[in-house]
């Protein structure tokens, strides 16, 4: 594996976190809607930890929308958000992009029973569901992917060999840099943001945005 020399680790831009502000103020009636659902969802069928409460779940989106401004720049249209779980960080990102196609990915038949029915509730029109491993989901055209803490890099690297994938956007902890250890980092540009020292809630500690772009 090559050594990991051809990236450096930044802190998210005040425009990020502007856009953050922004979507959080101007879509506060859609997240407050998202946490009751998932909220309700999660005592029936295992999304997140049973003892996540309104406030804990305040941040995880807050951590998502950073995720949904740092790529928003890279006007991709069709993303997939594999193993989405209750729907961090696809949903959040589907409410802001109203506009652009999210598929969200998971291998549990009922946590899929319960993202249906949140995106009717919510009325995502742009957001379907797709409940397999994400090596057999079949997209016909060229996607990117996010996911938050579901898989290790070189894991998902490999479960989306031979697709037509751009971006891969992942949220990490600081083990971060042990994952990329496995990987041939020389067929990729690749990005690293952290969260910490911009954010002042404790939840945001040891927080990274690892973004990967394939070098054709």
């Amino acid at each position: 594996m090559s050594a990991l020399t051809n990236f450096t680790v930044e802190n998210v831009s005040r425009e990020t976190l502007s856009r953050v502000d922004q979507w959080l103020e101007q879509k506060s009636a859609h997240f407050e809607l998202y946490k009751e659902l998932l909220l309700w969802w999660n005592q029936k069928v295992n999304l997140v930890s049973r003892e996540l409460t309104s406030k804990e779940l305040g941040l995880h989106i807050k951590h998502c929308l950073i995720l949904a401004a740092y790529v928003e720049l890279l006007n991709e249209n069709l993303w997939v958000d594999t193993g989405t779980g209750g729907g961090l960080p696809g949903i959040p990102f589907s409410i802001v992009f109203p506009t652009r196609e999210l598929v969200l990915n998971d291998i549990v038949e009922k946590k899929g029973v319960a993202l249906k029915d949140m995106i009717r509730k919510l009325e995502l029109e742009n957001t379907r569901v797709e409940i397999r491993d994400i090596a057999t989901v079949s997209l016909d055209k060229p996607f990117s992917v996010m996911t938050k803490h579901a898989f290790k890099t070189a894991d998902l690297l490999m479960r989306l060999s031979g697709k037509p994938w751009k971006h891969l956007v992942f949220l990490k902890g600081a083990d971060y840099i042990d994952e990329l250890s496995t990987v041939d980092t020389s067929q990729y540009h690749i990005k690293v943001l952290s969260l910490e020292s911009t954010q002042p809630e404790v939840f945001f500690k040891g927080k990274y945005l690892l973004h990967l772009c394939r070098i054709d």
